[in-house]
């Protein structure tokens, strides 16, 4: 994905040394541009859309993606019943539910964020904009960052990029809402992996790794932290397939 240019590449991996672009695509009508993905049942993706216009006046929301770059169905993030600031960052699909998460964070930072939104998965229709509570510091629940999917394939929790982490309950339901489980302190906090019942978070202020254990997912556990030098500020991370090695990007 090039999000400042507005555009997203699809490429054929199956000689990984040899990589090929095979596709892109852009705007989904209105909406642009694409940040975040998921992969769904079907094989295509799910790709979240920040905006719903040029001058960023107006939500973005979600479109389908078919291997081949062709957008298949989309809908928009729009919540005539919440009218707080709503800009679709990251995703979460959840097929055992019939659901995505989505969070909520503009990366152009025309305003600050407070919610994640609710989507059926069969439809993508908008089922609830859902509040993110305070933590302790006042300001954990702004900008929600990345939502993952623990492996019982219904638990989801969500981090914010100012350090605080939520549990989803009743996603199922009719009224889900958040509980704040977790502070991870000052500095800013970027992307989490899972790696089985373990929590991984990338956070500035250590600077460093900090590791969660969320056998019970209400009560998190903070199992170890990996410091590093100053002036070190991981950001994207991701998890090998062995889900023993993880990769990591700084900030700077």
């Amino acid at each position: 994905n090039g999000f400042g240019a507005g555009r997203t590449w699809i490429f054929d991996l199956r000689k990984p040394i040899e990589p090929k672009v095979v596709a892109s695509f852009g705007d989904a009508g209105r909406m642009m541009p694409a940040h975040s993905f998921g992969r769904l049942p079907n094989d295509n993706v799910l790709a979240t859309y920040q905006m719903g216009d040029h001058h960023n006046e107006t939500p973005g929301g979600l479109a389908e993606v078919t291997s081949d770059g062709r957008i298949v169905r989309t809908s928009s993030a729009a919540d005539p019943s919440n009218k707080t600031f709503i800009r679709a960052y990251s995703l979460a699909v959840v097929p055992k539910l019939d659901r995505v998460v989505t969070t909520t964070a503009d990366m152009h930072s025309k305003g600050v964020a407070e919610t994640v939104q609710v989507w059926r998965l069969s439809d993508l229709k908008l089922l609830k904009t859902v509040p993110l509570p305070a933590g302790p510091r006042g300001k954990e629940h702004q900008d929600s960052a990345e939502p993952r999917l623990l492996a019982d394939g219904r638990t989801v929790m969500v981090s914010t990029f100012n350090c605080g982490l939520y549990r989803l309950i009743n996603l199922q339901g009719d009224a889900p809402k958040a509980e704040f489980v977790h502070d991870f302190g000052l500095g800013e906090c970027a992307l989490p992996v899972i790696s089985g019942r373990f929590w991984v978070q990338t956070e500035t202020g250590l600077p460093g790794l900090v590791s969660l254990d969320l056998s019970n997912p209400s009560k998190p556990r903070v199992a170890d932290r990996l410091e590093f030098r100053p002036g070190e500020e991981p950001h994207w991370i991701s998890l090998a397939g062995d889900g023993r090695r993880i990769v990591i990007s700084s900030g700077r």
